[in-house]
């Protein structure tokens, strides 16, 4: 539902048929377009594309971030073979990872289904944390 809000409302501002904001500039009330402009200009390529190919693509995008995010937070908890300050994720265990992701499967079951634009800002974040240096 959301991903419809984003592609007409971006390709109604485009198109110059809709307004950026208000009741219409999406599908009407409460799916009205109500996010920050630099969105618009970020989801521009998608806006010009039919939306069954925009959602395909969409999707895919999200597969390859979450694929993306999971090796790379893989890697940085990967169990080190010696003990020390340099490392203090020396006891991580896979056991809280997959754990963890189960915590997280329902959020992302809505997250896909419904092609909200937060599962790429909870990504940045995760993979800022993932690449920071350990203390």
């Amino acid at each position: 539902m959301d991903l419809r809000v984003y592609h007409y409302g971006a390709r109604g501002v485009f198109e110059g048929t809709r307004p950026v904001y208000g009741p219409g500039s999406g599908l009407g009330w409460p799916m009205h377009y109500r996010y920050p402009p630099l969105f618009l200009l970020l989801f521009a390529p998608l806006a010009m594309l039919p939306l069954g190919w925009a959602a395909a693509i969409w999707v895919v995008g999200k597969v390859a971030v979450l694929v993306v995010l999971l090796r790379a937070l893989e890697r940085r908890l990967k169990p080190a073979t010696t003990f020390g300050p340099q490392n203090v994720l020396a006891g991580f265990s896979r056991r809280y990872a997959v754990i963890s992701f189960l915590l997280i499967t329902p959020y992302l079951v809505e997250e896909f289904r419904y092609g909200n634009a937060q599962f790429f800002v909870v990504a940045l974040t995760a993979a800022r944390a993932a690449c920071a240096p350990l203390p």
